[in-house]
């Protein structure tokens, strides 16, 4: 199904991907959680000749908190929901 997808968005006109009429509910893959429910719309940049599908990801799911932290102490990553708490 997202090959699918991909290949609607790349072959299709820009007139009938226009306003988000390409989108695409799917779970995406985390790397320090369970896979994420998304919504994929898909919009164009560039030229004709040149066409850049640009892909915008929504996420479904509920904020969370979460904030991970290295062996060495150094915060690799945190939500947005943590770096609001703490003001960025």
């Amino acid at each position: 199904m997202h090959r699918r997808f991909i290949v609607a968005a790349n072959t299709l006109p820009p007139h009938q991907v226009q306003n988000g009429a390409l989108s695409l509910r799917t779970k995406l893959l985390h790397k320090y959680t369970n896979p994420i429910d998304v919504e994929l719309r898909v919009s164009f940049a560039g030229s004709q000749d040149n066409r850049i599908l640009v892909v915008n990801v929504r996420c479904l799911a509920e904020s969370m908190c979460l904030m991970v932290i290295n062996p060495s102490g150094k915060v690799s990553f945190t939500t947005n929901s943590v770096t609001s708490l703490l003001g960025e």
